[in-house]
């Protein structure tokens, strides 16, 4: 049951959002090898509004992960998906969102590993299109990571990252870079 506190106005007009969710999913995860493993999770989600029946959604989602690791030192997991993402955005009750992610690692020594991430997902902004035409957008990620754990205790991570986004509408469009530098005591 999904209960939301506050109500949202939409032209003066005071809509719940209330919900009631079910969910029908299967789960497999198999060690194919004892260096490979294919994760499975999906099934049927069936979400019913109480007050807006446009918001409503019976679809089916689905994770997949394949995860490879050729070696002690590497690792590599290929994603997909296709999922409802049931968030409450202002024009829309829920996305439908398909993608694609390849992650690898590299621990080069006992206290250094590399990591690097590039991720393709689509978003359609599905449920009731109150403010017009449906938005879709293509977000696109590319990232490279260096972790240095020189004791038990602390880790420290310098990334760079290139994100895009490209959008129906032209408002939601970006590129960004990013370097981020961060550190970690675990006590």
């Amino acid at each position: 049951r999904g209960d939301r506190p506050v109500d949202q106005i939409l032209d003066g007009v005071p809509i719940n959002n209330d919900y009631d969710q079910n969910e029908l999913k299967l789960t497999v995860d198999w060690s194919l090898t004892g260096k490979t493993k294919f994760q499975f999770l999906g099934g049927l989600v069936d979400r019913q509004h109480d007050q807006i029946p446009q918001r409503d959604f019976r679809r089916f989602n689905a994770r997949s992960n394949f995860n490879w690791m050729p070696t002690g030192k590497t690792n590599v997991i290929l994603s997909a998906w296709r999922e409802n993402n049931a968030q409450a955005f202002v024009t829309t009750s829920y996305t439908v969102n398909r993608g694609i992610s390849l992650a690898g690692s590299l621990a080069a020594t006992s206290k250094i590993t590399l990591q690097g991430n590039m991720r393709y997902e689509k978003r359609d902004f599905e449920g009731d299109m109150v403010f017009g035409p449906q938005r879709q957008d293509t977000d696109k990620s590319v990232s490279l990571a260096l972790v240095y754990k020189p004791t038990m205790s602390w880790v420290l991570n310098a990334a760079l990252s290139r994100n895009t986004r490209d959008s129906n509408s032209q408002n939601f469009q970006f590129e960004s870079n990013s370097l981020s530098l961060t550190g970690q005591y675990e006590f």
